[in-house]
């Protein structure tokens, strides 16, 4: 969860009343602009990424565009000791998806220069995965 006082500091009170927030159960948006509050002071995090969900209507862009995923639970670790998602336990996040503690949220990139091998297109910079989330 996040702390009680950030929630109320970060959003109206009438907000949190109608969307009925608490610190353990906050919707999508709500959850990506905590994290960005809770890391201010950071520069980036151990993969390179910063969150810069600043207001509700950017990160409800990225909810309606699939590009958040849930991960609901802790992620696996495998028998090198990396993690990995359990593919039934994620889905694409929606604006009105509840956020609870233990879950993880991950942003989904194209990752530029990458071509699939099955792919129709000779299109290296957009050709599509063989697969979808």
């Amino acid at each position: 969860g996040v702390p009680s006082s950030l929630l109320k500091n970060t959003l109206p009170l009438d907000i949190i009343t109608r969307l009925q927030l608490t610190h353990q159960n906050l919707t999508l948006p709500t959850a990506l602009m905590m994290i960005t509050a809770m890391q201010e002071d950071e520069d980036e995090d151990e993969r390179g990424y910063k969150f810069e969900y600043t207001s509700q209507s950017k990160a409800r862009k990225d909810c309606r565009r699939g590009v958040i995923l849930i991960h609901r639970g802790p992620l696996g670790i495998d028998a090198e000791g990396n993690e990995f998602f359990h593919d039934d336990r994620m889905s694409v996040g929606r604006v009105g998806d509840r956020v609870y503690p233990g879950d993880v949220i991950a942003i989904q990139t194209r990752m530029t220069g990458v071509k699939y091998i099955n792919s129709p297109s000779d299109d290296t910079h957009h050709s599509s995965a063989p697969f979808h989330l």
